[in-house]
């Protein structure tokens, strides 16, 4: 049996769960979640880069992990609409990193552009965030979701 200073010590390497946050959309600044915060090998908060998501949302991801999903995305690309959509990806992605209390600033141009008002919706999708208005995620959720539950039982069952 473990204790408490063990369970501190394990990192848990995928983001999962779901906040909301209030936003200053002045400047873009939230609080990022403490459990979707994560240090560098010195304890410096870690470097993250948001960009835009596939569904209406923002993404951020931890920058080393984005400049895999990018570097694999970018080789993949070959045709002309490909390479335009990586290249407005590219246009739309900027670094962030964490204050000493957590606050990260996205662009507020950014959160405006996916609805956010005072609040913005955090969901962890493993190895990046997702950024949201809660109300354009619910009605996502309900026009999408339990759309296959056979793809849930053959993962989760």
């Amino acid at each position: 049996m473990s204790d408490s200073k063990d369970k501190k010590k394990r990192t848990r390497k995928s983001f999962s769960g779901s906040y909301e946050r209030a936003v200053d959309l002045d400047s873009g600044r939230f609080n990022l979640p403490f459990r979707f915060r994560r240090d560098d090998d010195d304890g410096q908060p870690a470097d993250y880069v948001v960009t835009l998501g596939v569904d209406g949302n923002l993404s951020i991801y931890l920058a080393d992990v984005w400049d895999d999903v990018f570097g694999d995305a970018k080789a993949e690309a070959v045709t002309v609409e490909e390479l335009a959509l990586i290249r407005d990806i590219s246009a739309n992605t900027f670094d962030i990193t964490p204050d000493s209390q957590g606050r990260v600033q996205v662009p507020s141009q950014m959160l405006k552009g996916i609805g956010v008002g005072k609040k913005v919706f955090v969901v962890g999708m493993s190895n990046h965030l997702e950024l949201w208005d809660k109300d354009v995620y619910t009605a996502h959720q309900q026009a999408n979701a339990h759309k296959n539950p056979d793809f849930l039982r053959k993962r989760f069952a």
